[in-house]
């Protein structure tokens, strides 16, 4: 969550014990995450670390936001 919320790249291996129905990421993360696996993976990184760093996303403020959004 750390990497995400300061906007580095994720990397992770597909061991495919997960229904791909069960997969998701957020919008605002989507293409932050790369799979080793992935034979696609080197180029979607260097696309994405030729992109400007997105700003720092406060997920604990953003959460508490939104449930406290919910409760009034």
């Amino acid at each position: 969550a750390a990497m995400l919320e300061h906007g580095l790249p994720v990397f992770a291996y597909d061991d495919e014990d997960t229904l791909p129905d069960r997969l998701f990421t957020f919008e605002k993360f989507r293409g932050q995450t790369f799979l080793l696996n992935d034979d696609k993976s080197p180029e979607k990184l260097l696309r994405f670390l030729e992109k400007p760093r997105r700003p720092f996303f406060d997920g604990v403020a953003h959460t508490t936001k939104k449930m406290l959004d919910s409760i009034y």
